[in-house]
């Protein structure tokens, strides 16, 4: 479908419709705008984050005439992650798209961190992130 905006065109793809994608630190940022882009793309989003800020993308995504639900999901936790992904089968009927963008940083040099702080950066940047597939 073409869509005409002030002095240019656009396309709108539909291509994901049908789809799920699940997306990993989707209260805002590139997570949130990765969640809309699947969004635009006519998929349904399970929005997984720590923050109750995620709810925000629900509603935009909403917006865009697709099926959005968010579930509190720590990528630190293996069995948060299995939770999220057990959602998007439950709410949704399948999951064809994990987004793993969630992350954190640690402030300060590395050499002054804690072995506890380093260990929760590598697992949840790390280890997080291939713990959703």
């Amino acid at each position: 479908m073409l869509v005409c905006g002030p002095g240019r065109a656009a396309r709108r793809f539909r291509d994901f419709e049908g789809r799920t994608a699940l997306v990993t630190g989707a209260a805002g940022g590139i997570g949130r705008a990765s969640a809309l882009a699947f969004a635009r793309r006519g998929a349904s989003v399970l929005v997984a984050d720590v923050s109750d800020q995620a709810l925000e993308t629900v509603e935009l995504a909403e917006e865009l005439g697709v099926k959005a639900h968010f579930v509190r999901t720590d990528v630190g936790d293996p069995k948060s992650i299995a939770a999220a992904v057990d959602t998007a089968v439950e709410r949704f009927g399948r999951l064809d798209f994990a987004h793993n963008n969630a992350g954190i940083g640690m402030p300060g040099a590395v050499a002054d961190l804690e072995e506890d702080g380093w260990d929760r950066a590598i697992w949840i940047n790390l280890n997080g992130a291939s713990s959703t597939e």
